[in-house]
């Protein structure tokens, strides 16, 4: 969502004004600060009206528990608020709570609209009209145009919309972040000590001046205006206090419900009960202030004409935006309240962004040759109400119809894109697609499991709400999805972040293959430069974060393989920017499931850059487990790619010492097969058997040398202990009978020295693979029951890398000594 506006996501909730707290120590959900470069700010320096405070701000202990309690009410700039779903009805609701100074500006007071007496007329057809008239300034001063028409009107020349805008997103930070439906002024009754009557009243008296001046600047602008007066002392201990207020209340005629409020030294409980009955008590403030906004609006909306050209449209759309805007403003008490419940005003504000959508919809279908400006304004404030209709229905608990708003918002895209020469399939509208997807996941994933359980990977069908029936056209489109008779069912957040990140590698396709040169009309609405110029790997890696804790947060329903894949495209990107040692870890996870699963080819690709990362972090031994694990996958499943993988000769080091691989029937180098002449044999008798040594490596390894095989068998039975002579002959069968020796052999540094009996064959296997078999003796030394426990083979692959492998043994059943030679 960080690729819009603040204003677009953030919650649309009444804004409320707090002036006279210490606010240096207050924590919580908070509203951004003016910025110098704020269109909005430099008006109200240069034109603002400050409020006429003296009186120092309050810091004291009772302070600090109200704004402490204020805070649980403040929802700040968020997306989305849980609190405001697990709310029963009775409960009050969440506010945008700003603190400011003695050094606040408000709004000057804006001149009044004047009714004209003239009708339009005379209008041609083709040409833009309106339905309505503003008044004229009677000079060319800016000054007395900006009196009639504020900065953000597009009958202001100094406006960003002049003439062919629709609205400056500085209106909806207007409501936001400057124009409150209320102004809280808290002050400090003055502790005197003094017993003399007449230096209280004085006090009393200044208090209440203060609160008369600024009372009448404040709700001369329509603003709602209560007065808090804060004692460091309790009521019950001084019950004078209250005698104090309520001569300052006659003398402000304030009334004590909702008008001016004393909050003495009470218990932590008392300012919770407190904070929420002035919550409670306001609410009816909210109503009236937004709907006598809605009043003005239908006054401007009724005026016959324009002081310049201006499509009829385009006010339309203006209009029944503002409308939108206020209405959910108005209505979202009731919406963060009905925990569900779809009714009442609720469905209202809802349908009242649907309208505007369709008329700024409209509009755009109705323009001719549009430029880069009115295009990128339209496509703003199509996403802008695209993102609170969606969101409207997720908080009412309509998850799959808030999909199917959000792919119809999808499709209305698509089918303008053709008015600009715009293909649907460029990059720049893949990267559009890439952020809608991400914005939709990013607000799934905050929804509570009641609203989204994080176990589904798709939610239920909606046919049968009553939001879903006779809801029009779309069902082909909607059965792509794998809906349930037309209807779209919303993804687990964890798929919507995927299919956002899908969309992101093409739109950085397009980008490194886009040039300048050809002629390819590019989507100008985020900006060409901001789509060629773009850190792609980190937000990759972000979102891809962001789907594994979606899928991570299932407790029950395991996403395993949408879990590896996000794990190996983590690697991918860690790879790529260099950091192997991430991409290893990734990898590694990754690898265990994809093996598991028994996906050899992306298993071959996990391994090919395990094996590249462990060379370049020159970490030998661990790629050589991982060439080996390489060399025993099917050429048909080896990666597309895998030519690149260098020669380990001129890769490794020269004097690397031998590698012990691991035993692994899924990536095994060889299989021993043994059979025996007999089952059974007499204590003076030889036992003939024979090992068949059948290779399982791909083309990867073009050569392979069994330097030596020692076979070993239980019951301290001495072991056999081949090696490798060049002069003996490369045959299929070998048969190695009354050629053993019994000698001492120096195995390795664990077994030391032993006995064995000797003996020698070729331990060459070239490029045909070819299956070897040797027959073998045992001479048995004492009656027992014998078996062999292993064959370990020590070798060297293409030449370069040493290995010591213990084959897998395969026994062959009984019936099968018919084969014996």
């Amino acid at each position: 969502m960080d690729k819009y506006p603040q204003e677009l996501s953030t919650i649309l909730a009444p804004l409320i004004v707090v002036q006279g707290l210490d606010t240096s120590s207050i924590q919580g959900p908070s509203i951004n600060e003016n910025n110098e470069n704020d269109k909005l700010f430099k008006y109200l320096q240069r034109n603002g009206e400050k409020v006429n405070r003296a009186l120092p701000a309050v810091d004291s202990s009772t302070s600090s528990e109200f704004v402490q309690r204020l805070q649980d009410h403040n929802i700040g700039d968020t997306v989305w608020s849980d609190s405001t779903l697990t709310k029963s009805t009775n409960s009050t609701c969440s506010y945008r709570i700003k603190y400011v100074t003695e050094e606040h500006l408000l709004f000057p007071i804006k001149a009044p609209l004047i009714n004209s007496s003239e009708t339009h007329s005379g209008s041609s057809s083709s040409e833009p009209s309106s339905p309505i008239s503003l008044q004229k300034s009677t000079t060319n001063s800016f000054s007395d145009i900006e009196k009639l028409h504020s900065i953000l009107s597009p009958f202001n020349p100094e406006s960003s919309i002049y003439q062919d805008g629709i609205l400056d997103i500085e209106w909806v930070k207007k409501y936001l972040n400057y124009i409150p439906f209320l102004f809280i002024s808290v002050h400090e009754l003055q502790a005197i000590d003094e017993t003399d009557a007449n230096v209280i009243e004085q006090a009393d008296n200044n208090l209440a001046n203060e609160i008369n001046i600024i009372k009448e600047q404040i709700t001369r602008r329509g603003i709602n205006f209560v007065s808090i007066v804060i004692s460091s002392k309790s009521s019950l201990l001084n019950p004078d206090l209250e005698g104090r207020i309520d001569l300052i209340r006659k003398s402000t005629n304030l009334n004590g419900k909702n008008g001016l409020l004393f909050l003495p030294s009470v218990t932590i409980r008392e300012y919770g009960i407190f904070v929420n009955n002035l919550m409670y008590s306001i609410k009816s403030m909210v109503n009236d202030f937004y709907t006598n906004i809605e009043k003005k609006l239908r006054k401007k909306f009724a005026l016959t004409k324009f002081p310049i050209n201006y499509n009829s449209l385009a006010w339309t759309s203006r209009i029944s935006l503002k409308f939108a805007i206020i209405s959910e403003l108005r209505n979202s008490i009731t919406l963060t309240q009905n925990n569900g419940d779809v009714s009442g005003n609720t469905s209202i504000g809802v349908r009242s962004m649907e309208v505007s959508y369709e008329q700024l919809v409209n509009y755009a279908r109705s323009m001719g040759n549009i430029t880069d400006k009115s295009w990128n304004q339209l496509r703003f404030w199509l996403d802008f109400t695209g993102f609170h209709i969606t969101r409207c229905y997720l908080l009412l608990g309509e998850t799959n119809l808030a999909y199917k708003k959000f792919d119809i918002h999808i499709q209305n895209i698509v089918s303008l894109l053709p008015m600009r020469k715009i293909s649907s399939k460029s990059f720049t509208f893949s990267g559009w697609l890439s952020i809608q997807f991400s914005w939709l996941a990013e607000l799934v994933s905050l929804a509570p499991d009641t609203i989204i359980p994080i176990e589904r990977a798709l939610q239920p069908s909606i046919t049968s709400t009553k939001w879903y029936q006779g809801s029009g056209n779309g069902g082909d489109v909607q059965q792509q999805f794998g809906g349930v008779g037309g209807a779209l069912m919303m993804p687990q957040p964890g798929y919507l972040f995927l299919q956002s990140i899908s969309l992101l590698r093409r739109r950085k396709l397009g980008a490194d293959n886009y040039s300048s040169k050809k002629i390819e009309i590019v989507d100008s609405y985020l900006g060409i430069k901001d789509q060629l110029n773009y850190d792609y790997s980190s937000e990759l890696i972000k979102l891809l974060k962001k789907a594994l804790d979606c899928f991570g947060r299932a407790k029950i329903t395991k996403f395993n393989r949408a879990e590896s894949f996000i794990y190996f495209q983590l690697g991918e990107e860690y790879y790529f920017l260099k950091n192997y040692g991430l991409a290893m870890n990734n990898y590694i996870v990754a690898l265990s499931i994809f093996k598991n699963e028994k996906w050899s080819l992306i298993t071959s690709c996990i391994l090919m850059r395990m094996y590249k990362c462990s060379l370049n972090m020159e970490n030998y031994r661990d790629a050589t487990l991982y060439y080996h694990y390489l060399c025993t996958i099917k050429n048909e499943l080896l990666p597309y790619n895998i030519n690149s993988i260098v020669d380990p000769i001129q890769e490794f080091p020269k004097k690397l010492p031998s590698v012990m691989l691991k035993t692994d029937n899924d990536n095994k180098l060889f299989e021993a097969s043994i059979l025996f002449s007999h089952i059974n044999c007499s204590f003076s008798d030889k036992l003939n058997f024979q090992i068949k040594i059948k290779p399982y490596t791909n083309n990867l390894i073009e050569s392979f040398k069994i330097d030596s095989l020692m076979i070993t068998f239980t019951n301290n039975l001495k072991p056999i202990y081949l090696a490798h002579d060049e002069n003996d002959g490369v045959a299929k069968f070998l048969s190695i009978i009354d050629q053993f020796k019994l000698e001492k052999v120096n195995v390795d540094e664990d077994d030391g020295i032993v006995d064995a009996f000797t003996g020698s064959f070729n331990g060459n296997f070239g490029d045909n693979k070819m299956t070897r078999v040797l027959e073998l003796l045992i001479d048995s030394e004492k009656v027992s029951v014998y078996t062999i426990d292993k064959i370990v083979l020590r070798g060297k692959v293409n030449n370069s890398i040493s290995i010591v492998y213990s084959i897998p043994i395969k026994f062959s059943p009984k019936n099968q000594r018919l084969l014996f030679h």
